[in-house]
């Protein structure tokens, strides 16, 4: 998923700098994808890489936010609760 927004990020936004977090908050991974290229807004349809990081993400018990404005960039944050005691 990360690869997946990269990837788009790089063919579709024009951004001059993207951003890749990976962190830990309490028991949940978050890992970001934030650019400052075109943004796209409310009214775009999502294209099949987008809906597709979104089924990937439900299949590994996680959730997809896509965040995106028009000419002010876009952030793509994948978060999966790994309680304790889970294998990372």
């Amino acid at each position: 998923m990360i690869q997946e927004a990269l990837t788009n990020a790089r063919r579709h936004s024009g951004a001059k700098r993207i951003s890749v977090s990976v962190r830990m908050e309490g028991d949940d991974l978050l890992a970001e994808v934030t650019d400052d290229g075109a943004g796209f807004g409310r009214d775009v349809e999502p294209g099949v890489g987008l809906d597709s990081m979104r089924e990937r993400a439900a299949l590994i018990g996680g959730h997809l936010d896509i965040e995106s404005e028009e000419g002010l960039g876009t952030g793509v944050r994948l978060r999966i609760h790994l309680p304790k005691g889970t294998p990372q």
